[in-house]
């Protein structure tokens, strides 16, 4: 992937993105979405405790996005931009952290706001498309919350049920495009 500043007769100072492989596929970080925009960009660099994804997730990442500007599918690259800005507020690092995060929102009495649906679509797409580990930096989740009872270890496992299953059908996905290289 490269970087360049976009042109000095642009209305707005941007950066353009481009797939090193093919320079002359280019899209500008705003068309990607606001929060990709060359200002969004350096405020969230300067902030240190800013997400990062581990580098396996990274190169998931890059790969889809890669396939999206193959495929020049604006609609694909957007619904990535937006679970990975779902990612970044929630400073969410693996598929369990969105449940935590969401419970959170649960016992505020947000389950239904705009945050826990946001929340909902990022996990079901980074899950779908494999594009972050299961597990939390915190471990296995257990040690935290254990007292809050039954119904939440309920939903726990209905979690994990869900990111197995598309596990699963991930790794079918990734099956099938190998036998279609062939």
């Amino acid at each position: 992937m490269h970087v360049a500043d976009n042109s000095a007769k642009a209305q707005r100072d941007d950066w353009v993105f481009s797939l090193a492989e093919e320079p002359s596929k280019k899209v500008s970080g705003e068309r990607l979405g606001f929060v990709y925009g060359k200002e969004m960009l350096r405020r969230r660099f300067d902030r240190e405790g800013a997400y990062r994804p581990t580098d396996a997730s990274a190169a998931r990442i890059r790969g889809a996005a890669e396939r999206a500007l193959e495929l020049n599918d604006l609609s694909e690259l957007s619904r990535l931009s937006s679970a990975l800005v779902t990612c970044a507020k929630f400073d969410v690092e693996s598929i369990e952290e969105f449940g935590l995060r969401m419970a959170t929102l649960e016992r505020r009495g947000q389950a239904g706001g705009e945050g826990y649906r946001r929340l909902e679509a990022a996990r079901d797409y980074m899950a779908m498309n494999g594009l972050m580990p299961l597990k939390t930096r915190y471990g296995d989740g257990d040690g935290r919350g254990a007292a809050e009872g039954n119904s939440r270890d309920g939903r726990r496992e209905d979690e994990r049920q869900r990111i197995l299953a598309a596990e699963r059908q991930w790794a079918q996905q990734d099956q099938r495009r190998e036998r279609g290289r062939r």
